[in-house]
Parts: C-alpha cells; structure tokens; sequence
C-alpha cells in the first residue's frame, strides 16, 4: 500500500512507530538509504521493494527474485525502513527456513510518501 500528501511531514516515525505497536506490530529495526541506494532495488526492470521469502534485501543491487515483483516501488527518495514482527511468519518454500520479521515500512525523508509492505506464508 502506498500513501501520498502535497504536505510535508504528513507521514512520521513517531506516527508510523505508534499505530504498528497499536496492530500488535513489534519493531525490530530501523535503516536510512539514500535516493541512489533505493534507485538500485530494480527487478527485471521494475522498481521494486527488496523483499522476498528470505527477507529484505537493501544491499542487493538488480536483485533477481522473482518473489519481489509483488513488492512495487514509488518512493525514489532518500528514505527509512522500518522493520516489525507482525506475528505472522513467513518460511522460504521447500524449507524449515523463517522469520517473523516480515513487516516493513518505506518512510520518504520528507514525510510526503509512505508504503507499507508484508509477506507472510510460503
């Protein structure tokens, strides 16, 4: 899901931190990239956010995992994610592999955009 505002500021962590822990959501972590790093999270040619059965991946440039394609980009900004355990878990297919951080939010440094993103299953 992604939210826009000609206003900045409309979207902040402390907004953001508060109604995930009202949703049960636990934050776990948090990373600031640039607008060049986060122009790099690139699927076959879609802007994508880097994340599939095995995580979220910030270093991977021109990742290749099918899995992400589900996972559109529309912040070219420099940004935060959060990241939260939701409850939910999810498992890489065809193994015992998982995590239960699958929660993640795409913050823009101006606060005009943020996405939301989760997976859970296999």
């Amino acid at each position: 899901m992604h939210w826009q505002s000609d206003k900045q500021q409309t979207f902040t962590a402390k907004d953001v931190l508060a109604f995930a822990s009202s949703k049960g959501w636990i934050f776990t972590d948090s990373s600031y990239f640039t607008s060049l790093e986060v122009k790099r999270w690139v699927n076959t040619g879609s802007d994508v956010f880097p994340l599939s059965y095995d995580g979220f991946h910030a270093s991977v440039s021109g990742v290749n995992n099918m899995k992400n394609l589900d996972f559109p980009r529309w912040i070219y900004s420099d940004c935060t994610v959060f990241s939260f355990k939701t409850g939910w878990v999810v498992y890489e297919p065809g193994t015992e592999n998982s995590t239960e951080v699958n929660g993640f939010v795409l913050l823009s440094q101006d606060g005009k955009e943020m996405s939301v993103y989760q997976l859970w299953g296999e």
